[in-house]
Parts: C-alpha cells; sequence; structure tokens
C-alpha cells in the first residue's frame, strides 16, 4: 500500500513537471528535456508492473489499478512531443522559424495532453486505493474487534477458573474436570493466536509486539497445566495469574491498535467528501481530531513546497547600466529595471502564482481553525483549546501580513506538535476503565499458601528468640537471676 501510494505521488509529481515545461519558453523547452520527462514515465511502468507482481504473489492481494490503454495515450503523446520538438530545432537550424513555431506549438500541446492524463490516471489510483483501502480497513478493524471480544471471554474464564482452583482440594473428584477445562482454555487461545497471525499479515504494526505477548500467554499456561497436573495447586494459581496479566496486556494493546484504526477510518471519510481547496469537508458531524491533524500536516507540506517553488524561481537581475531601462524580463513575466538597472526583474507572472498559492493555504488554515473550533465545542473543551485556536490565528495573520516565511513555516511545525499531544491527552482520559490492563506491581499473595509456613521461611525471621519476662512465681524467678550469674563455661 505505501508503495502504491509513493507510485502515485510519483505520477502526480511527473504530471506537475511535464505541464510546467509546456508552459516554457520556445529556447527552453527542448527535445533532451522532454525526453528525461519520457525515461521518467517508463521508470514509474516498470515500478507499477513490479508492484503488481507482488500483489499477486500476496494471500491476500490490494487493489492496485493500472491502466495499460491510459499508459499508451501518454507515451504516444510524449513521444509525438519529442518528435515535434526534434522538427523545431531542425527548422531552427535552416532559419525557417514559421515552422519551427508551428512545431513548437504541437509539441506544447502533446505535452498539455499528457500532463492532463498523466493527472487524471493519478486521480484514479488516489481514489481507488482510498476507497480499496477504506474496504480492506473496516474488514481488518471488524475482525480485531471480534479477537477482542474473545480475548476478553478468555480471560473472564481463566480469572473464574483461577479462583476455583484457588479454593479446590487436590482430592476434590472434580480436579480432573478443572484441570481438562484449563486445557480447553489454552486450544481457545490457540485460535485467537491464528486469527492474529492472519491480521498481522495486512497490518504490520501488529506483528512484533503482539508475537512477544502471545508467547507471554502461551509460556503462562503451559505452566500452570504442568503445575497443576503435578498437583502443584499453589504455583499453578500463581501461573494462572501471570496468564491474566500477559493477557490483558495484550487486550490493551490491541485495543489500542484498533483506535488507530478507527482514527483512520474516520480520517479517510473526512477526507473522501471532496477535496475543493485541497481538504476534505468530511462528513455531517464534522472533521475529527485525526483529521485536522492530518490536513494540517499536508497543509505545512503545501507551504514547503510553495516556498521551494519560491527559491528556485526567483526572478533574474536587471542588467547593469548607467541609464535608465528595462532590466531582462523576470521568469514568466517582465521585469522592471531600476534606474541603475540594477533592481531584480518582478517576474508578474511567477508573482500571480505565489499568491495565489499563498491566499489558498490561507483559507484552508482558516478552515481548519473552524473545524477545531467546532469539534472542541461539541467535546465540550474550552481551556485546553484556545492556545491552539489562537496559535492557528496567528498563521493565518502572518500569511496574510507576512507571506511565505520560515518563521510561519515554524510555527506550523510547533502546532502539529500541539496538535498530536491534544490528540493523545483525549485518548488518555477517553480509555475503557471497563477492564484495563495494569503492570502488576504488588508480589502475588496466596491466601491458602500462607496457612502453611515453611522451614525456610520460619528460620529465617529476623529472630526467633523470645525475650519477653516468663510468668514465675518470685522464687524461681530469683532461682533463674542467679543460674545466669554463674559461669557455665
Amino acid at each position: 500500500a505505501k508503495k502504491a501510494e509513493k507510485l502515485q505521488k510519483d505520477l502526480e509529481k511527473l504530471a506537475d513537471d511535464q505541464d510546467d515545461l509546456s508552459k516554457k519558453s520556445k529556447e527552453e523547452n527542448t527535445k533532451e528535456k522532454q525526453e528525461d520527462l519520457n525515461k521518467k514515465f517508463e521508470d514509474f511502468q516498470k515500478q507499477m508492473d513490479d508492484l503488481q507482481k507482488d500483489n499477486e504473489a500476496l494471500k491476500k492481494p490490494l487493489d492496485v489499478p493500472q491502466d495499460k490503454e491510459a499508459e499508451k495515450d501518454i507515451k504516444k503523446d510524449q513521444q509525438e512531443a519529442t518528435d515535434d520538438l526534434e522538427k523545431k530545432e531542425q527548422n531552427e537550424q535552416q532559419k525557417d522559424e514559421k515552422n519551427a513555431q508551428q512545431n513548437a506549438q504541437n509539441a506544447q500541446q502533446k505535452q498539455k495532453n499528457a500532463s492532463k492524463k498523466m493527472k487524471q490516471m493519478s486521480a484514479k489510483m488516489s481514489q481507488s486505493m482510498m476507497s480499496g483501502g477504506q474496504q480492506q480497513l473496516q474488514e481488518d478493524a471488524s475482525m480485531l474487534r471480534q479477537i477482542l471480544d474473545n480475548l476478553v471471554l478468555f480471560s473472564f474464564e481463566q480469572e473464574d477458573l483461577m479462583n476455583t482452583f484457588k479454593s479446590i482440594q487436590i482430592n476434590s473428584n472434580n480436579y480432573g474436570k478443572y484441570l481438562r477445562k484449563q486445557g480447553s482454555l489454552r486450544e481457545n487461545f490457540e485460535l485467537v493466536d491464528d486469527s492474529l497471525f492472519a491480521l498481522s499479515l495486512r497490518q504490520p504494526m501488529l506483528s512484533e509486539q503482539v508475537n512477544s505477548k502471545i508467547t507471554d500467554v502461551f509460556f503462562n499456561i503451559d505452566k500452570s497445566l504442568s503445575q497443576l497436573s503435578e498437583n502443584q495447586v499453589y504455583k499453578g494459581v500463581a501461573a494462572q495469574q501471570y496468564t491474566m496479566t500477559a493477557t490483558n496486556d495484550l487486550a490493551s494493546f490491541l485495543s489500542d491498535v484498533l483506535d488507530n484504526m478507527e482514527a483512520q477510518m474516520n480520517s479517510g471519510q473526512g477526507q473522501g467528501s471532496g477535496k475543493g481547496q485541497g481538504m476534505g469537508q468530511g462528513g455531517q458531524g464534522g472533521m475529527q481530531l485525526p483529521d485536522i491533524i492530518m490536513s494540517q500536516e499536508d497543509l505545512k507540506k503545501q507551504m514547503e513546497d510553495a516556498m521551494k517553488k519560491g527559491d528556485e524561481g526567483k526572478p533574474d537581475e536587471g542588467e547593469n547600466g548607467n541609464k535608465s531601462g528595462e532590466g531582462k524580463e523576470g521568469k514568466d513575466g517582465i521585469g522592471k529595471g531600476s534606474p541603475n538597472g540594477n533592481e531584480q526583474g518582478e517576474g508578474e507572472g511567477n508573482s500571480e502564482k505565489m499568491n495565489g498559492e499563498l491566499y489558498q493555504i490561507y483559507q484552508q488554515q482558516a478552515q481548519l481553525r473552524q473545524a477545531l473550533q467546532d469539534r472542541l465545542g461539541e467535546a465540550g473543551t474550552k481551556g485546553e483549546g484556545k492556545q491552539l485556536l489562537k496559535d492557528m490565528e496567528d498563521i493565518e495573520l502572518d500569511l496574510i501580513n507576512k507571506g511565505f516565511t520560515n518563521q510561519t513555516l515554524q510555527k506550523m511545525m510547533d502546532l502539529q506538535h500541539q496538535l498530536l499531544k491534544m490528540e493523545n491527552a483525549t485518548f488518555l482520559q477517553g480509555e475503557d476503565t471497563k477492564r484495563q490492563s495494569k503492570t502488576n506491581t504488588k508480589q502475588y499473595q496466596n491466601d491458602v499458601i500462607d496457612q502453611i509456613p515453611t522451614a525456610k521461611e520460619y528460620f529465617n525471621t529476623t529472630e526467633i528468640l523470645n525475650r519477653q519476662a516468663l510468668p514465675l512465681q518470685q522464687v524461681y524467678k530469683k532461682k533463674v537471676q542467679d543460674y545466669f550469674k554463674k559461669d557455665h563455661d
């Protein structure tokens, strides 16, 4: 899924590069640059083919769309653009400016067609992965809920059985029956283990930690079976207690994973309603906190990209001269020189594009602030979120007054960090306290075993000698004192 998402992003960038090349001047739009884009698209096709092969090898393949016909059309447009650019260069060498101009226009049209088709293909990939990923996530979340239910049921049954063994006599007629029940519980847990293994193949976040916790459960179950079968009831009960602790740890971890899955599903629904200005409007309930965090992250990346473009597209300096005059043309626009011809060309076309991106990011930031305000209102949260809303408003003002600056970008990064802290705090407050897992910080105390102190415990006490005065009559007390005064060595 990650590789497919990366390829979709690569294709989207390639479409932008192709569109940018089509807007270059006749001198800058060259055959070599087009051939470079042709090669990048061929690399994209090879990676898509490799992804399809890897996907087919999975036990449960993902839905990875690949439109071969669209790929052929794009390659055709790119090749025709390359041919037209080659003809343009040949006509320029022959001083045939008219045909060279026509070739350049034809190449630009083919380049625009290729860019448009790439964007359409990228959008289809994104939509398909979103719907397919949502469906897969829903199936996995449903399966994990069932596993959690079975795990909680196992924990309750193990607790009941442990309490039974605490009070049972070794010579009881039911001892064998309860021992067999412990074996049945182990078989039930094996089913949980199998289900988790199948789920971990599709959800990598499960694999390592789950395996460790499952090993703890099996170790203690087997230990309890071994000790109970040898009539070591007290040790067997202690192993059952550790089995429950390991089970509850596993249930707590899986509950966290399920919460993350549900947050991802909510996020997908929020973004799936449309991206009018680059941000989904969410459903009827508004954006959830995970949606806002992801959208804020996307907004930060948009600003970083815009700042990079601004650095790359700085207008050229005007030609030096002693007279007032026009400087060199800025990129995509006309630059006016200063009286000495030293100032930079303004690059009006490029400046308009930057202003458009700036306003778009400002709008999205304002929408996110409103979404957070609505969300805080629904949750009844007041003091905690006020500072976040103020930080968002400060960013909006900076965008209007200062434009794209490193200081504003840093504020966005700080805001993202505070939102993540808020999400974590919200999660901790909302934890289900019905059956929480807690680390065992006390030694396990068994009331039954306390009734039978061992000799080792007896002789390890701090002092056995009783120094209290004996209840003796006065005559005998005197004899005892006389005895201790004598030298008996």
